[in-house]
């Protein structure tokens, strides 16, 4: 039998993975179609998120819009597009919409470890989702998507970070720095 504080750690981290299924499975919406795309032109989706003390360097930009189908958003850093990312929607009925969300990495998220992508695809979702929701974005969210994808994966997460480790340690060495 489980004691209480681990029925707490076990229910935590099925709330944690439920959160990270909600951005990759995509999230229903009691509007048209219609609706939840007028939303996505709202130009909150295309300026900079505050968070707390500082501001995203780069910006955001509508590539790409077919009416009440999809829009494709593009994040660029000093001219180079880092990423982008795709806002399907699908009819679910006449007045319920699914909004699913699909991150395509650049060359420079493309490198990075598996659970940095995912800190992005998370950003990204609680973007789209927040403001479809009429509601301020939250960096707990994206906090708990990120957890729960080291949660149910955690050989990668270990593998991505000793990787990083290793990285780590091999620049300070080639820069002449002393690592114990």
């Amino acid at each position: 039998m489980l004691k209480p504080v681990s029925t707490t750690i076990v229910l935590s981290l099925v709330g944690l993975a439920l959160s990270g299924c909600k951005a990759e499975k995509g999230v229903a919406y009691d509007m048209t179609p219609q609706q939840v795309y007028a939303k996505l032109l709202d130009k909150r989706l295309i300026s900079p998120t505050v968070a707390k003390k500082y501001t995203e360097a780069g910006t955001f930009h509508r590539v790409d819009t077919l009416r009440d189908k999809y829009v494709t958003f593009s994040y660029s850093y000093k001219k180079i597009e880092r990423w982008r990312y795709v806002v399907s929607l699908e009819p679910v009925s006449e007045t319920r919409t699914r909004v699913s969300i699909e991150l395509f990495p650049g060359k420079f998220l493309a490198s990075l470890p598996k659970a940095s992508v995912k800190l992005t695809y998370g950003k990204a979702a609680e973007r789209v989702f927040s403001t479809i929701e009429d509601r301020p974005f939250s960096d707990r969210k994206v906090s708990n998507y990120t957890m729960a994808y080291i949660t149910m994966n955690p050989v990668e997460s270990h593998s991505d970070i000793n990787k990083m480790k290793a990285e780590a340690i091999a620049a300070a060495k080639q820069a002449g720095i002393s690592v114990e």
